[in-house]
């Protein structure tokens, strides 16, 4: 597990006053009796901003959710085009459950005034943000890189920063029901 800190391109809309910015990450894994490949970067399952106060209750409430999520297998699907290579999550509807039942955190937060919950499926690698020349990513897209395949979903990560510019740090990890 990537354990630590992870810098991401993440565009807060205005950051709330007194706020810190959390992200809950997904790092597939592969499976037991796959063949070995490239492994996807973290997905980002959502986001949202919380007050220091608030954090020991969200923790708690999203243990109780997720521990009752059974681990899952999800299909990524890629593509390639002239412009680079897109990953895909074949089947949402899992991480569609999941963000229906943190809808009450969604709902504490708002009425704390930090926003609401900002589910999204995003999917970081590492490989396609480091570099900006397009150049490199068309080369990327003819490449033999294969993302394509089964990872397994055990625990989902629970990242905090207070600045825009600081990098996330790990603040909980949640494991998943077997």
């Amino acid at each position: 597990m990537q354990a630590g800190s992870l810098t991401t391109q993440h565009q807060s809309t205005k950051q709330t006053a007194n706020c810190s910015e959390y992200l809950l990450l997904i790092y597939p894994q592969l499976g037991k009796n796959t063949i070995t490949r490239p492994r996807p970067g973290p997905i980002e399952l959502a986001s949202f901003e919380a007050k220091e106060a608030m954090e020991a209750t969200i923790i708690r409430w999203m243990h109780r959710i997720l521990s009752t999520q059974p681990q899952f297998t999800m299909q990524i699907a890629q593509q390639r085009n002239e412009q680079g290579l897109y990953l895909r999550i074949a089947d949402r509807s899992v991480f569609q459950r999941m963000a229906n039942n943190m809808r009450v955190i969604s709902q504490y937060l708002s009425s704390y005034g930090c926003g609401e919950m900002q589910f999204q499926l995003k999917l970081h690698t590492a490989v396609l943000s480091a570099v900006a020349d397009p150049a490199y990513h068309l080369q990327l897209a003819g490449a033999a890189i294969n993302y394509e395949g089964q990872y397994q979903v055990q625990s989902i990560v629970l990242m905090k920063r207070q600045h825009a510019r600081d990098a996330y740090k790990q603040v909980n990890v949640f494991a998943l029901y077997p």
